[in-house]
């Protein structure tokens, strides 16, 4: 008999493997919140993810403050089902999107779901769009220019969503030389993974809506859609834990992540004689064109 999915999970977690995957947290206790203890559904005190009205809307609220939004949503699917309520409230049935190639499957689920018109950013160009969707920080972490592709947007009548599923610690790190979320630049919607370049657990994920462009109700629609009926407490304390870790400490985590990463750069800068450094000696990302 095959070991059991638990047994070996176990086995892993108390192996000495250095987790160099996602989640962020990287099995470090330091920055984990909760375990099967705290697993309790829609119980009194505890509110209703799908109509928060108590604790989790002031967490929420704690979220949109931090990142500076008109609302911030919690999404346990993921920044998968984010993209998919995201795309859902701004296009509607049979609309089109101008998209890239290398989207996330979630954007090319939502075109299928809500019947959309695709087109490809530097091949083809619709007389209007409803929405324009990128990918910033990229795979490769590849920053798009998000003034312009607000601009580009714009020139289609379109809502600008960006998938920042790499970038969730982007607002908390620009002080420090790195680049700006897209938050800052202009987009109308962005997602932002909690576990990938912060310490939440799988599943976590932010859907911000920055500009009011698209109705919070319209979203609220499509995440109850989409969403399972039974979130994680689990998974939204998780959420929160790295949203208060960051309001008290996030400034110092930021700076001290900043410093380790110079010294990398320098180390590597000096001891490469086949490779280069991407972004050049400031470690800056590189500006993607419009076309991805």
């Amino acid at each position: 008999m095959r070991e059991r999915l638990e047994t070996k999970l176990l086995h892993y977690a108390g192996s000495d493997a250095y987790p160099l995957h996602m989640p962020g947290h990287k099995r470090n206790p330091a920055f984990l919140c909760a375990d099967a203890l705290t697993d309790i559904t829609e119980i009194s005190d505890f509110d209703n993810l799908h109509h928060p009205e108590g604790i989790l809307r002031e967490e929420m609220d704690l979220a949109k403050r931090l990142y500076g939004t008109k609302e911030t949503f919690f999404s346990v699917n993921g920044s998968t089902g984010a993209l998919l309520a995201a795309i859902s409230a701004a296009v509607p049935r049979g609309g089109r999107m101008l998209i890239e190639r290398g989207c996330h499957m979630a954007v090319y689920h939502a075109a299928y779901l809500r019947g959309a018109k695709l087109f490809f950013l530097g091949e083809s160009e619709p007389e209007s769009a409803d929405a324009l969707v990128v990918t910033s920080p990229t795979y490769e972490g590849c920053m798009k220019d998000i003034p312009a592709m607000r601009a580009l947007a714009d020139k289609f009548g379109a809502a600008l969503i960006v998938d920042e599923a790499h970038g969730a610690h982007l607002p908390f790190a620009e002080k420090f030389g790195f680049p700006a979320s897209a938050i800052r630049g202009g987009a109308d919607l962005v997602i932002q993974s909690v576990h990938k370049t912060m310490p939440g657990m799988t599943q976590t994920a932010l859907l911000h809506n920055v500009t009011g462009r698209i109705k919070n109700e319209d979203i609220a629609r499509f995440l109850d859609i989409y969403e399972t009926s039974s979130p994680s407490y689990v998974l939204m304390g998780s959420i929160t834990h790295v949203l208060h870790m960051m309001e008290d400490r996030g400034e110092a985590l930021m700076g001290a992540y900043a410093e380790r990463i110079r010294n990398v750069r320098a180390f590597l800068s000096t001891s490469l004689h086949n490779l280069a450094l991407a972004g050049g000696e400031t470690g800056r990302a590189a500006l993607c064109d419009s076309a991805g």
